[in-house]
């Protein structure tokens, strides 16, 4: 995936903000960047899944990766946060490590600067207790579990 300037700039922007935007070796921008585009928009929950773009492959995987980071890869004491974006239900998920710094693996998905989600508003988001099935096949295209085996 070739990024724009908007999206470097972005990412850029984020970085100086203290944002966190991979976590290496397992979560690089790279890996989710490849596993979303083999995933497409099956990877997508269903009624988002024609704003899916090979061009900007994380978009509306911000659930799923947040799940699989926080399940597989983070430290304890990480939590999950969700942001109405739009002030119209449109969420937007993230993660903060246990230091409070904030840990969004997906903030690529925007188009530019100027769709950096309103941190300050998240509410506190509990995954279910089982790791989706979405979860399950994103964190084997990462390369985090193998096929058909249990979480971690």
């Amino acid at each position: 995936m070739k990024r724009n300037s908007d999206t470097e700039y972005l990412l850029e922007l984020a970085h100086r903000q203290g944002i966190i935007t991979e976590w290496a070796p397992l979560l690089t921008r790279e890996k989710i960047n490849k596993a979303c585009l083999e995933y497409g928009p099956a990877g997508v929950v269903w009624y988002l899944r024609d704003e899916w773009t090979p061009e900007r492959p994380t978009i509306n995987y911000c659930w799923v990766v947040s799940e699989v980071a926080y399940r597989l890869v983070m430290p304890e004491g990480t939590t999950c946060w969700q942001v109405d974006v739009d002030g119209h239900g449109r969420f937007h998920w993230f993660l903060k490590d246990p230091d409070g710094i904030i840990v969004d693996l997906t903030l690529d998905q925007a188009e530019g600067w100027w769709e950096i989600p309103p941190y300050e508003r998240a509410k506190r988001y509990w995954f279910r207790p089982v790791m989706s099935r979405r979860g399950k096949k994103l964190a084997e295209l990462l390369g985090i579990i193998g096929k058909d085996k249990d979480e971690h």
